[in-house]
């Protein structure tokens, strides 16, 4: 038998619906919406699967199991925002109840878009939302041609990143002084592209660096093969993290880097492309991906991963102090709640009639 969760004292009476499951970014979203609207608004229905992460806390949130085994029964004003099409059943559970999904807006991650999987049923879903919000604006692209979706609503948001300007401030504080080597960090996660560029950084294995990357998440068939390449190209000087760390200690990683190489083949890793500039490190984005157009189009300086080939070192490692205070100046503004409150404030204003029909637009939004 379904539950309906709706039947439940502190689902009745709120407006949106957040279905989440426990990962990193969760938390710091929840707490964001507790300090900048009214809670009584919000419910976040929790779908527990990291055990090794502690678990989502907050006033409205109710940790559910299995998603197949709940119903929806909305009223005529809430609607459910659907943070990611990473959790376990949620296909399943959009199949069954396809009546909601025009009552529904799909909050995209990146790899639930990019690599999400081709049959009839998942496209359904995916082509079939109310409203996509989207982290950047070159995603709608992505979207309206792989699904042929003809007419559709988005709202070009920002998610919350862990990472606070506290958290950055204090990591600088305990920032290694005087070093006499380059601390270059590839991706952030496992992923194939990280054997591609060791290999491509493997010219300037005899200078004055240090190699790194992140292996706690993504695509872990990889792991060991990076590992091995690693150690085969750069002996001591490549390292690796395979634990997931709080945000604070990710935060004293990630200060260390002089240079963040992200080299996926998709949008990804955007919260850390803004830690990256808001600590004044070199940050190089492949050119055709579409966050290199969207930080560019912010103001900062983001150069082209596919010219390392042909860089000298000095040129690959030279920052300018100019290039430094730009990207600290404009990506200052992506850690505070007044930009993502900005953001948020036009998604919760909106609403979709299940009827409304009309060709593809953003809402419109004005980023301070």
């Amino acid at each position: 038998m379904l539950i309906d969760i709706c039947e439940m004292d502190t689902i009745k009476k709120c407006k949106f619906i957040h279905i989440m499951y426990n990962d990193k970014f969760c938390q710091g979203f929840i707490d964001f919406i507790e300090r900048n609207f009214c809670i009584e608004d919000h419910v976040f229905v929790v779908q527990k699967i990291l055990d090794d992460l502690p678990p989502l806390t907050g006033r409205n949130v109710v940790e559910i199991g299995d998603l197949r085994k709940y119903t929806f029964g909305l009223n005529d004003e809430q609607v459910i925002l659907c943070h990611s099409l990473f959790m376990s059943g949620i296909g399943g559970f959009y199949n069954s109840n396809r009546h909601l999904l025009k009552r529904s807006y799909w909050i995209i991650y990146g790899g639930d878009l990019y690599n999400a999987p081709r049959n009839e049923t998942a496209d359904y879903i995916r082509s079939n939302f109310a409203c996509y919000i989207i982290g950047v604006d070159n995603d709608i692209n992505v979207l309206t041609d792989r699904y042929k979706i003809e007419s559709l609503n988005y709202v070009i948001s920002s998610y919350t990143f862990p990472v606070t300007l506290d958290m950055i401030k204090r990591a600088q504080q305990k920032k290694s002084q005087n070093k006499d080597y380059v601390t270059i960090q590839i991706n952030n996660s496992s992923d194939v592209s990280t054997l591609e560029i060791l290999d491509i950084l493997s010219k300037f294995k005899n200078e004055k660096i240090k190699i790194r990357t992140i292996l706690s998440y993504g695509k872990l068939e990889y792991k060991q093969d990076i590992i091995n390449k690693g150690i085969s190209i750069y002996g001591d000087k490549f390292s690796y993290i395979d634990t997931l760390l709080t945000p604070e200690k990710y935060a004293e990683f990630c200060v260390e880097n002089d240079i963040l190489i992200l080299n996926q083949n998709r949008q990804q890793g955007v919260g850390n492309s803004f830690l990256a500039l808001q600590f004044g490190q070199k940050l190089f984005i492949r050119s055709e991906i579409t966050t290199y157009d969207y930080l560019r189009k912010n103001g900062n300086i983001v150069f082209d991963t596919k010219l390392i080939r042909g860089m000298s070192f000095e040129t690959f490692k030279y920052n300018s102090c100019v290039d430094k205070s730009v990207n600290i100046l404009n990506s200052k503004k992506f850690f505070t709640d007044e930009f993502l409150y900005i953001h948020w404030k036009k998604v919760f204003e909106h609403t979709v009639s299940p009827s409304e029909t009309q060709s593809s637009k953003e809402i419109e939004l004005t980023i301070g």
